[in-house]
Parts: C-alpha cells; structure tokens; sequence
C-alpha cells in the first residue's frame, strides 16, 4: 500500500509535468546584435510583449491576489539598485544552437532591440518533460527590462525536444551538463555581459539551475528558482528501493506518465542530497513558490532558504506547481505577481 501511495505521488508529480500550454506565435522580422557573432542559424523573429498576451503591465492582479515573503535571510549582495534600463518594447528572436561534447543543444535567443551592447543576460531552463517553448513568455517579459533571455531544449529532456538525445539516456546529470555548455556559450558572446549572467529554472530546471550555480559561483551572478525540484530525489529513493534491481514494470509506469526515462535517471537521483550539493553557491537567491504546490511541497523551498547563505522565498499565495498556462498552473496566471519580483532582484543585481 505504501509504494502504491508513493507510485500515486510519482504519477501525479510526472503528469502535472507533461501537462503544458500552448506555443507562443512569434511575428518574423531580423536580429542585427544576434546576426553578427556569426554562430547563429535560423528563422529571425521580432514582436512587441503586448503581442504575447504576457506583457506583466497588461496582465491581470492573478486570480489569487497578493503574495508574501517567508523566511528571507539577509541577502549578501543586498543593494540599492544600480540597473534600471529604459523600457523596451519590442525584441528580436533568433535561434541559436550550443555544442555539449558530441550533441547539439537547440535554443531561441531574445534580445531587445534597440538595447546597448553588451547586454545582461538570463538563461532560462524548463521543467520535466517540457521544452523550450514554456519559458517564451518569460523571455519576451525579460526583454522589456534590456535583458538578453536564452531559453533552449535539455537533451533528452521531452519526447518533443529539438536538442539531440533520448528521453531515455536523460538524468538530471545530463541537464546540469547542458546548462553548463549553455553557460560557457552565452558568455562567449560578444553583444552578452558575460559579469552580468542569470540563471532562471522551474521545477526540475530549478533543480538543474541550483545545481549548475553551486559549481559556477563566480559565473553566475544571480539565481532564481521558481518551485524548483528539490524533492525528486526523495520520492525517487521512496518508490524505488534498490537501485540496482529497477523492473521494466516499473520503469512503465514511469513511463505511463508521459515521458519514458532510463534506469540512469533513477540511479543518478537515488540518495541524492540536494540540499550538500547546493549550498555553495553564495550569491544572492530568489525562490518562488506556491502556497498550494502539491507537486513539490514548499517545505523543501523552505529547507533550501535555511540551507543557502543568501536567499530569498517569496511565497505566491494560491499558486500551485507553476504559474502560468506554460508552466503547468490549472489555477490561474500569476505573472503579474511573480514578474514584479524577478525584476526587483534582477535590477538590484544587475552592475
């Protein structure tokens, strides 16, 4: 009765996962800045956030009003902001591919245009099961600010990925590998900032983008996580008892979630501790999370703000496991709520 509970919990966690929105419809036009370093292949996009539906100004106060902050530990870089950029209304997309060893790794890069050059820049990377395609509306929103925003395709990370991969050879290994590829790209670029580089992450992204931070202080300047995976170890070590002896049963029931993953993705997350491996990132954090995430409990948002040396939990108050159509939320948008935040940190950190 016990592994049927957790096999519920895993089942639920995995189909709230796989349950996205529809795509964003992007008008084309060209992308002089991205155009110009010369590693950039692809159909040239431009529209306005109004055209999105997603612009944060326009959108309504949630269907839940109102938030508030929870255990906020004083933050170390804590300071007055000394980035406020104009507004921009318009952005550029262009798609750019990054290499990790023998696999290419697919991504649409957002730039406002008319921004100067070198740009801030955030790397945004999606949940389990999901592609690139969930965090468009939080690219197009970044822009407006005069952030660069890169979202790509974890290998391996959704049936429906443009990146090279199976879903089978994926682990959350392989995506902290990804991400650092994306990493090393975006700070060769010339028309990027490369002192001035974020990472963004919801769910198993936040898990990834935790875990990346923590192995790359110095290049990442700033983390934001947004209901980040924290507990897939947990209930991976729960339903799965021994590691070296996983049933193809097993793995199709996984499977009947909507995303078949290997014996490697359970074995790399078996007995993990999250929380050893994250702490040494000791920059500033931003976590968001919602009040009635009964996907990844809060508590383990929670956990991680006592864990890290500098961080932040803003709770979303009414949200579940995702805050927008995109993103998986059945009860509401709350970007209108979640972007003032994200903006506040990125501008307080951004020199």
């Amino acid at each position: 009765m016990k592994k049927f509970a957790v096999l519920l919990t895993l089942i639920l966690v995995c189909t709230a996962l796989t349950a996205c929105g529809g795509e964003e419809d992007v008008p084309k036009s060209s992308s002089d800045a991205a155009a110009a370093v010369g590693i950039v292949s692809g159909a040239e996009e431009t529209g306005t956030p109004a055209e999105t539906g997603s612009d944060p100004s326009t959108a309504p106060e949630a269907t839940r009003a109102g938030s508030s902050a929870q255990q906020e530990a004083p933050a170390q870089g804590e300071q007055t902001p000394v980035y406020a950029p104009k507004e921009y209304s318009s952005y550029t997309t262009q798609d750019l591919w990054c290499n990790n060893g023998g696999k290419r790794i697919y991504g649409k890069m957002y730039l406002p245009e008319g921004a100067p050059s070198p740009m801030p820049a955030v790397i945004l990377s999606h949940s389990f099961s999901l592609t690139h395609e969930s965090m468009n509306s939080y690219c197009i929103a970044l822009t407006r600010k005069g952030y660069a925003a890169y979202c790509f395709d974890f290998c391996g990370g959704s049936k429906n990925s443009r990146s090279d991969g199976e879903t089978t050879d994926m682990t959350v290994f392989t995506e902290v590998s990804d991400l650092e590829a994306v990493l090393a790209h975006m700070r060769s670029l010339s028309y990027i900032d490369r002192d001035n580089i974020f990472l963004l992450g919801t769910s198993q992204g936040g898990l990834v983008s935790a875990l990346a931070a923590a192995e790359h202080p110095t290049e990442v300047k700033g983390l934001i996580l947004m209901y980040p995976g924290f507990s897939m170890p947990e209930q991976i070590t729960s339903f799965f008892k021994d590691p070296d002896n996983i049933s193809d049963m097993m793995l199709s029931m996984f499977a009947m979630t909507g995303m078949p993953v290997g014996r490697d993705y359970v074995k790399a997350l078996h007995g993990f501790d999250v929380y050893a491996n994250i702490k040494n990132y000791s920059r500033d954090v931003l976590i968001l999370h919602g009040s009635k995430d009964f996907i990844v409990p809060i508590s383990y948002s929670e956990r991680a703000v006592e864990v890290y040396p500098h961080a932040t939990l803003r709770v979303i108050e009414g949200a579940g496991h995702g805050f927008n159509s995109e993103n998986m939320s059945i009860s509401g948008n709350y970007d209108g709520i979640v972007l003032p935040y994200v903006y506040e940190y990125l501008q307080a950190h951004t020199n």
